[in-house]
């Protein structure tokens, strides 16, 4: 065993203990390797997407990232965005994706790196933006003489 896999079966131990003692019975013992095992590690799906940024555009925002640290074993086959509030959805190969057609309101955004082995972690969420909302032109006409 190597350092890293005795600490965490340290941890674990010592969290089976604590919770036995408590006798919170079995949801205490799955709630302690729950604890214990990284999220994505137990089916090799790929981790949260890092450092995603939203910048604003006319009724649209343009979302970049970082690929996951981890890609759980297999390759990223693609990337979906989720906007918030209004759960519209953009998938992309790259590193970018950009939704069209919003409204001028307060959006975050969660990316979600899509392998073979099913969705990974969810990204933290973006910073606010409020899509630029261009005001309506106006025409004016002399009437004729």
């Amino acid at each position: 065993m190597n350092s890293k896999a005795i600490r965490r079966w340290n941890v674990e131990m010592a969290l089976n203990r604590i919770l036995r003692s408590l006798m919170l019975g079995s949801a205490a013992i799955a709630l302690s390797i729950a604890v214990a095992v990284p999220a994505g590690a137990a089916n090799n799906t790929a981790g949260a997407p890092r450092s995603v940024h939203a910048t604003a555009g006319d009724r649209s925002a343009t979302i970049s990232w970082k690929a996951p640290l981890s890609d759980g074993g297999a390759p990223i086959l693609y990337y979906v965005v989720k906007a918030h509030p209004s759960n519209l959805l953009c998938q992309s190969k790259t590193l970018t994706c950009t939704f069209h057609g919003l409204k001028g309101k307060k959006y975050t955004f969660t990316v979600d790196a899509i392998t073979k082995n099913g969705d990974g972690s969810l990204s933290g969420q973006s910073n606010f933006v409020k899509p630029k909302v261009p005001s309506p032109t106006t025409t004016t006409t002399q009437p004729p003489m």
